[in-house]
C-alpha cells in the first residue's frame, strides 16, 4: 500500500469514528432528555438540568455511554497507531517529489519561548531552521519565513513582538507527510552542538536532559 493510500485510511478512520463519537454524544442527550422528560414532564431540559435534577439517572446513562465511547476510543488509537507506524516504516524508502513550488511543512510559534524572555525569537528562529535542517538533509529547498502575528506595547509600554517562523519546502503536501515520516539524518550529540552554535540552549527544547547528558553528547565525536 503506497503513503498516499495509507494517508486516506487513516483520514477515513479519523472521519469513520469522529462520527461514532458524535452519534454516542446525540444518543447520551436523547437518553438524557427521555429520562428527564419522564420524571419532569413540563419542565425545559437541558443536560445540566439533567445532571442537577435528574443524577442517579443522568449518572447510570452517563457511565453506561462513557464506557462504550472509551472502548471505541480506545480501538480508534490501536488502529490510527497502527497506520501510523506503516507510514512511517514506507517512508524510509520512499523519494520525496522536488517541484518549484513550495509548500508549507511546519510553523514555530515564537510564543511558545516566551518563558526566554528576550531570547524568544532565537529561540523560535533556532527550532525553525533545526526542522528546516531535516528537508535540506533530504535535498530539498527550504525557505524560513518570519511572519509577524502581532507588534505593540504590553502593559509596561515595552515593545512587544509576536512572530511565525514558518518553513516552506520544495515539495508537495505528499512529500510534506513524507518528510515527517522520514528518520532524522543528524545525531543528537551533532544538534547539541548545533544549538551551541546558534547561541541556544538544548535542555529548553528537551527540558528532561540533564546537564550530564548535554555534556556528554557535547563532547561526543
Amino acid at each position: 500500500m503506497s503513503i498516499q493510500e495509507l494517508l486516506d485510511k487513516q483520514e477515513a478512520v479519523n472521519v469513520k469514528y469522529s462520527a461514532e463519537g458524535k452519534a454516542t454524544q446525540s444518543a447520551f442527550e436523547a437518553e438524557c432528555q427521555a429520562a428527564y422528560k419522564k420524571r419532569f414532564p413540563k419542565r425545559k431540559f437541558t443536560l445540566a438540568k439533567s445532571a442537577k435534577d435528574n443524577q442517579l439517572e443522568h449518572g447510570e446513562i452517563y457511565k453506561r455511554l462513557m464506557e462504550e465511547y472509551q472502548a471505541v476510543g480506545t480501538k480508534h488509537r490501536a488502529e490510527v497507531d497502527e497506520i501510523k507506524a506503516q507510514i512511517k516504516d514506507a517512508a524510509k524508502d520512499a523519494e520525496i517529489p522536488v517541484f518549484d513550488g513550495m509548500t508549507l511543512y511546519q510553523t514555530v510559534s515564537s510564543d511558545i519561548y516566551r518563558s526566554q524572555g528576550f531570547g524568544e525569537h532565537r529561540y523560535a528562529r533556532a527550532d525553525a531552521e533545526d526542522r528546516a535542517d531535516k528537508a535540506r538533509a533530504y535535498g530539498l529547498r527550504v525557505e524560513v519565513r518570519e511572519v509577524v502575528t502581532y507588534e505593540g506595547r504590553d502593559s509596561f509600554g515595552h515593545s512587544v513582538k509576536s512572530s511565525d517562523y514558518e518553513i516552506w519546502i520544495s515539495t508537495n503536501e505528499l512529500g510534506v507527510e513524507i518528510l515527517k515520516n522520514k528518520p532524522e539524518k543528524e545525531t543528537m550529540a551533532d544538534w547539541v552542538k548545533k544549538c551551541d552554535r546558534a547561541g541556544v540552549c538544548a535542555r529548553v527544547f528537551f527540558p528532561f536532559m540533564s546537564y550530564e547528558q548535554e555534556e556528554q553528547l557535547r563532547r561526543a565525536k
